[in-house]
């Protein structure tokens, strides 16, 4: 599915049951994954889609969109695409407006992480794009996901992600005139990897699973880490400030009041 336009920022048939926010390993022992009651595409009230292309040139993009990654479309209802372009599972951009949407993405219900890992490594691609305006993007997740391959950009607004709890991957957060905040919950699930050039690099879960990929692809000596296979988020902006939470925290006073929480909430 597409709607006609381009992105210019920088001038398999799964079982559905209930929504978990549990997909690969839990970010760590303690978290609590949250279950929902019921069917969520059924409350959802819309089928999923796949390799859906929304461009708007003057309005914002607000909604709820579902995403299937297995789902097949034959290339014929497809939008082309540039030569050096890769496909996305969902690509949405508003040239002068906001961007709000909540995001679900099917999964499979009996598929272990470790086994989706093996017969099918390929990443749920996503992008989500305002070159004027703010953008907020929760992803949530119904049974075991693939991993995300998530990319939020805004030119001269805030940005606002919320991951699922399965999260486990890196974050890439840029912004050169604001700052980068993570909520007090996320942080303490999270490894710090150093800031450079107004990009922040930390590392969400537990870091060892990375460790292990990387003695896994050969010899001690190896200059070349291996290529990580989990979660990545980038997100980035140029005037405003980029904030990541779990998509099922709860906002509380007590937080609020504290000094992580004035950064993260004001």
């Amino acid at each position: 599915m597409y709607v006609q336009g381009q992105f210019d920022t920088e001038d398999y048939p799964p079982a559905y049951d209930i929504h978990t926010q549990d997909t690969h390993p839990p970010a760590s022992a303690s978290a609590s994954i949250p279950a929902a009651v019921g069917d969520p595409l059924t409350k959802l009230n819309q089928k999923p889609t796949n390799f859906l292309y929304v461009d708007e040139t003057h309005h914002s993009i607000k909604g709820t969109y579902v995403i299937d990654p297995s789902l097949h479309i034959p290339e014929a209802y497809l939008h082309p695409l540039n030569p050096e372009e890769e496909r996305k599972n969902l690509y949405l951009h508003s040239r002068d407006g906001s961007v709000d949407v909540d995001l679900w993405i099917v999964g499979r219900k009996s598929d272990s992480y470790q086994e989706k890992q093996r017969h099918d490594p390929r990443r749920t691609k996503i992008h989500v794009s305002s070159r004027s305006g703010t953008v907020s993007v929760k992803v949530n997740a119904i049974d075991n996901i693939h991993p995300l391959s998530l990319e939020v950009l805004s030119r001269d607004g805030r940005i606002s992600v919320f991951i699922p709890r399965s999260f486990h991957g890196h974050l890439v957060l840029k912004s050169v005139h604001g700052n980068c905040v993570l909520s007090d919950e996320l942080l303490r699930n999270s490894t710090q990897l150093g800031t450079v050039d107004s990009t922040k690099r930390i590392f969400v879960g537990d870091f060892s699973a990375i460790s292990a990929s990387a003695s896994g692809s050969g010899s001690e000596s190896s200059s070349t880490p291996a290529e990580w296979a989990g979660d990545e988020l980038r997100a980035e902006t140029r005037d405003g400030r980029v904030r990541v939470k779990y998509v099922d925290e709860v906002e509380s006073v007590v937080s609020k009041r504290g000094f992580f929480g004035r950064l993260f909430f004001d």
